[in-house]
């Protein structure tokens, strides 16, 4: 069969109407994506400052899509994957749920595959990772001061920004990191850094 251009056209319009049905994409489909803004606590990998603005995939049950104002962004995958940082999944399950409440108006499916006890514990239970940590440091702490990604726990040491940097850097090289190798953390670490003003992370 020889191409034609009316044939070329009709191939083209075709692959865009299925990239639409999949993705959410274009005109026809204005409404499909949801954007979504992740803060400096989420890993390297996973900071979107500027936002990304993600459709759902559900023959892949994942959202995909590309990060906002960046040129040449590559395309990323979210998968409702298990882990301890937030609600028994990992950073990248995080955002998947974000994007599966906003597009959907419901909470999103609880994450599967996990073999971990600990991880299947949302961070702010009374079981889960940042309340352990928290109660470790003392009754003065709460769940809601401790933040436990896949490779950095941060810690907020007082809720006024200058008091929490002057105990992170006086305490946490030695109370912060004891605490948390004791806690199962072997590999902890000061890092010395502020992260949202007053949390002072350490590496896992």
């Amino acid at each position: 069969m020889k191409l034609t251009k009316d044939i070329l056209r009709t191939i083209i319009k075709e692959e865009i109407n299925q990239m639409d049905e999949i993705f959410g994409f274009g005109k026809k489909k204005k409404g499909k994506t949801v954007k979504v803004n992740t803060s400096t606590n989420f890993p390297v990998e996973h900071r979107f400052l500027s936002g990304i603005e993600l459709a759902y995939d559900k023959s892949k049950d994942a959202f995909v899509g590309k990060e906002l104002f960046t040129n040449n962004a590559p395309t990323r995958t979210f998968k409702n994957t298990p882990g301890n940082f937030y609600q028994g999944r990992s950073s990248e399950g995080m955002i998947y749920a974000i994007a599966f409440k906003r597009m959907f108006k419901k909470e999103a499916p609880a994450p599967g595959g996990s073999s971990d006890a600990a991880e299947a514990s949302p961070s702010g239970d009374s079981g889960g990772p940042a309340a352990k940590i928290a109660n470790a440091l003392g009754k003065r702490f709460k769940s809601e001061d401790v933040k436990v990604s896949d490779d950095v726990i941060a810690i907020r040491f007082s809720r006024e920004p200058v008091l929490a940097q002057k105990a992170y850097k006086k305490f946490g090289k030695t109370r912060g990191v004891s605490i948390l190798k004791k806690l199962g953390y072997k590999n902890a670490k000061f890092t010395g850094k502020i992260i949202d003003q007053n949390f002072g992370t350490f590496t896992i």
